[in-house]
C-alpha cells in the first residue's frame, strides 16, 4: 500500500511538471490604450530566453511558451514596458500599452564646422568574411558598437548585403546606450522603419530627417520585423574578419557576441 502511494505522488509530480514546460501557444493583439488603435511592430517576448516576435501591421501576435510560469515583456518605442503573466492570456487577448512621454535632448548649434566621417566597418579591401542567415525570426537584431568622443550627428546608414533571395524586407533601426559594454535600452526617440528590395550591394538608409545626435559610445543594430523562414532562401551578410558583432534571435532574447565584424556603418558628422 506504500509502495502504490509512492508511485501515486510520483506520478502527481511528473504530471505538474510536464505540464509546467510544455510548450502552449498564446495569441493576441496590442493597442494604443489612449486611442485604443492597434500598434504595429511591438517587441513582444520571454525576458532573455530567445522566445519572442514582433507583432504585425495590425497588431496581432502569437507566441509559443515553453515554461507557464514565465511572464512576457511588450516593449515599443514612445510606450511604457509592460510585463505580463502567461496565465493572463487564459483570461483575455488583448493587451494595452501607455504611451510614455519620452524627454528630447536640448539641441545646440555649434558654429563650428563639423567634420564628416564614417564610422563602424567598412568593406575590407582584401579578405572579407559573411555570414548566411537562412531562417529569422522575428525580432531578430544584429549590430556593432560605434565609439564617439565628439557630438555625432548620424545621417546615413549603410549595410553592405552579399546576397538578399527575400523579394522584400521590412526592417527596423535601433540605436542603445551600452551596460557592461553590450545593448541595454534603446534611445532613438521614433521607430526608424524602412523597407527593401536589394539583392546585394549597400543598403544605406539616410537618416538626417530624424535628427539623431549622440555623445557617448552606443550601439547600432539592424532588425528584422517578419518571421523569414523559406528554406530555399538566405540573407548573407559581409564582415570583417578581425571584429566583433551581437546579435539576438528575437525581441527580448539575450545578446550574444559574434566573432565577425558586419560591415555595418554610419555616415556621421562630428564637431
Amino acid at each position: 500500500m506504500k509502495i502504490e502511494f509512492k508511485k501515486i505522488i510520483l506520478l502527481v509530480l511528473f504530471i505538474s511538471y510536464t505540464n509546467m514546460y510544455t510548450q502552449e501557444k498564446i495569441a493576441g493583439k496590442v493597442f494604443d490604450r489612449s486611442t485604443n488603435t492597434p500598434l504595429s511592430y511591438v517587441n513582444i517576448g520571454v525576458f532573455s530566453k530567445d522566445l519572442g516576435t514582433v507583432s504585425n501591421g495590425a497588431g496581432d501576435f502569437n507566441l509559443e511558451i515553453e515554461n507557464l510560469k514565465d511572464s512576457i515583456t511588450f516593449s515599443m518605442i514612445g510606450f511604457k514596458t509592460r510585463k505580463i503573466p502567461v496565465a493572463y492570456f487564459n483570461l483575455k487577448d488583448t493587451i494595452y500599452l501607455d504611451e510614455e512621454s519620452i524627454e528630447l535632448e536640448e539641441i545646440f548649434i555649434s558654429n563650428k564646422k563639423g567634420k564628416s566621417k564614417i564610422l563602424g566597418n567598412k568593406k575590407p579591401k582584401l579578405f572579407f568574411a559573411s555570414i548566411s542567415f537562412k531562417k529569422i525570426e522575428a525580432g531578430n537584431e544584429l549590430g556593432i558598437k560605434i565609439k564617439v568622443k565628439k557630438n555625432t550627428d548620424v545621417n546615413k546608414f549603410n549595410l553592405l548585403l552579399v546576397k538578399n533571395d527575400y523579394p522584400n524586407l521590412k526592417l527596423r533601426l535601433n540605436f542603445y546606450n551600452l551596460k557592461d559594454n553590450k545593448p541595454y535600452e534603446r534611445i532613438n526617440s521614433e521607430n526608424i522603419i524602412f523597407e527593401t528590395s536589394i539583392e546585394k550591394g549597400v543598403l544605406s538608409i539616410d537618416l538626417t530627417d530624424y535628427n539623431i545626435t549622440l555623445k557617448e559610445d552606443f550601439f547600432v543594430s539592424i532588425e528584422s520585423l517578419n518571421k523569414l523562414d523559406d528554406e530555399n532562401k538566405q540573407i548573407i551578410v559581409a564582415g570583417r574578419v578581425l571584429g566583433k558583432s551581437y546579435g539576438r534571435k528575437t525581441s527580448q532574447g539575450s545578446w550574444t557576441k559574434i566573432k565577425i565584424g558586419f560591415c555595418l556603418s554610419l555616415d556621421v558628422l562630428q564637431y
